[in-house]
């Protein structure tokens, strides 16, 4: 059965935070086809403030990948890069994964951290 692109983004606007787990399979899923260097790390807790990174041969990753259902995304785009300055202060770039139609609304936070010169 195909389902139409509004019916999918309907679906994923109504997920809820108890449904973090499928939406980080499903989007790790779709990402894997893209990226196949794709290293899936989430856990109900200690992962460090990311989901999955891609595959560095040094083992400390630069880029990483958080999946989130959170309605306020920005809030846990901010929350996500305090805690990976932390947990892995090599990384420079975090791919957001949200259920959340964004788009342009994150231009705000994009320059907020831009301009620090850290995670982007």
């Amino acid at each position: 059965m195909e389902i139409s692109q509004e019916r999918f983004e309907f679906a994923l606007s109504r997920l809820h935070a108890g449904e973090w787990q499928r939406f980080e399979r499903l989007s790790s899923s779709f990402l894997a086809s893209e990226w196949s260097e794709i290293r899936t790390t989430a856990t109900a807790s200690s992962d460090g403030g990311r989901d999955s990174e891609l595959f560095s041969p040094t083992g400390a990753p630069n880029v990483v990948i958080q999946y989130s259902v959170q309605r306020d995304w920005a809030a846990k785009i901010r929350s996500t890069i305090k805690r990976l300055k932390d947990s892995f202060p090599s990384a420079s770039i975090l791919v957001f994964v949200s259920s959340q139609q964004i788009g342009a609304k994150a231009d705000a936070v994009k320059k907020e951290f831009s301009t620090e010169g850290t995670l982007h």
